[in-house]
């Protein structure tokens, strides 16, 4: 007769073995899956033992999956739990599981088969294992329909219509941009050309996302000038990517209407630094700068604003040093002058300064061509 606790510990140890073979180890869980809960057809990712997602193939809108450790059951969570799932098991590339609503005893199953699988090993080899959550397989459907542009209601700025334009995106990330209405040929190819920005936006957002989808991302497009002939726009961005710091910035663009093409401003003066490079060369160096007499005119103009700090002395002489030593800037037009924009990097940006310059003041600085356009921007006031 066999003894009661050897008995017992074979029973016991015979359940062990069943559950590890029935219920999913949740290592074995990670990688990107495809099925249904209920009727509905869902993509699933885990990325470790505490993080997924799912997303309804006719919805596209992710939904997150945490566990916390110790618990049996994964919650589906947003503002509040609105899931569980529970009794996860896999075998032979095939995951089944339950869903409930939480209160709610009726439950629905979950039935999956594994697309990518994602483990440890892969790691180790690889030195970066690619979330399963931001896998191809996984966002590709996402990216698609993200990557639709919602066109807003039409806008009148200054009698001159046009339209902002986002991206379809699942977070409280906002990519933005701009098109003009007035349908003109010029006005097409300058369209054109604020949509391939736009379009990079986008594209910089799910690289953003792609390190780790917990990142931030969001751009934007403001017009700062528009007229018949020209028109001046503020571009911003900003976000947090895995940075040393989370980043924001601006920096203008400016096209000529009348020829559908962008300018570059500092052309439109004399002995200005680099102003024959590409305005590309400008947006990611800002190798442009003013010669040294310009810079006294617009230094004189800093010099006359009201102080950002008035009760903070120390702030205001350091970013009064910083701008008196800065010869670089970014320029929009603006309906009275250019307007001179520093362009300091993350610990100085606290001392960034708009400095408008009256168009007069500037004409004894500028080219023939930049004279012109002053003038008539002038007259047209």
């Amino acid at each position: 007769m066999r003894h009661p606790a050897k008995l017992w510990l074979l029973i016991s140890a015979t359940l062990v073995l069943f559950s590890a073979s029935v219920y999913a180890d949740d290592s074995q869980l990670r990688g990107v899956w495809k099925g249904s809960l209920g009727k509905q057809d869902i993509m699933v990712c885990f990325d470790n033992e505490e993080s997924g997602e799912y997303y309804y193939l006719h919805y596209l809108s992710p939904l997150q999956l945490a566990k916390k450790k110790g618990e049996p059951q994964w919650e589906e969570t947003g503002k509040t739990v609105t899931g569980i799932w529970s009794q996860l098991k896999t075998e032979n590339n095939e995951l089944t599981g339950q869903w409930q609503k939480p209160g709610d005893p009726k439950t629905v199953p979950i039935r999956l088969s594994r697309v990518v699988q994602t483990t440890q090993k892969e790691t180790e080899a690889e030195g970066y294992l690619e979330p399963a959550c931001e896998s191809d397989a996984y966002v590709t459907k996402l990216k698609e329909v993200q990557q639709k542009v919602i066109s807003g209601k039409p806008e009148n700025y200054h009698g001159i219509p046009y339209r902002r334009l986002g991206a379809n995106l699942f977070s409280t990330d906002r990519v933005e941009s701009i098109e003009i209405l007035d349908g003109s040929k010029p006005t097409l190819a300058i369209n054109k050309l604020l949509r391939d920005a736009f379009q990079n936006n986008i594209n910089g957002y799910f690289e953003c996302k792609g390190i780790n989808r917990f990142y931030s991302f969001a751009s934007s497009v403001d017009i700062v000038f528009i007229d018949k002939n020209w028109l001046s726009i503020r571009e911003w961005s900003s976000g947090d990517c895995g940075g040393a710091y989370p980043f924001s910035d601006s920096s203008y663009r400016n096209f000529d209407r009348v020829q559908g093409k962008e300018v570059n401003v500092w052309t439109f003066f004399k002995n200005a630094r680099n102003a024959d490079a590409s305005l590309e060369y400008d947006a990611y160096y800002f190798n442009f700068g003013a010669s040294e007499s310009l810079n006294k005119t617009i230094l004189s103009y800093y010099k006359a604003r009201k102080s950002p700090y008035p009760n903070d002395i120390e702030s205001d002489k350091e970013c009064q040093e910083a701008v008196e030593t800065n010869k670089s800037y970014k320029l929009a037009l603006s309906k009275n002058g250019i307007v001179f924009s520093t362009p300091f990097p993350h610990v100085k940006q606290a001392c960034d300064e708009d400095i408008e310059v009256p168009y007069k003041k500037l004409l004894p600085f500028m080219t023939e061509a930049g004279k012109k356009v002053a003038k008539l921007l002038m007259e047209a006031r």
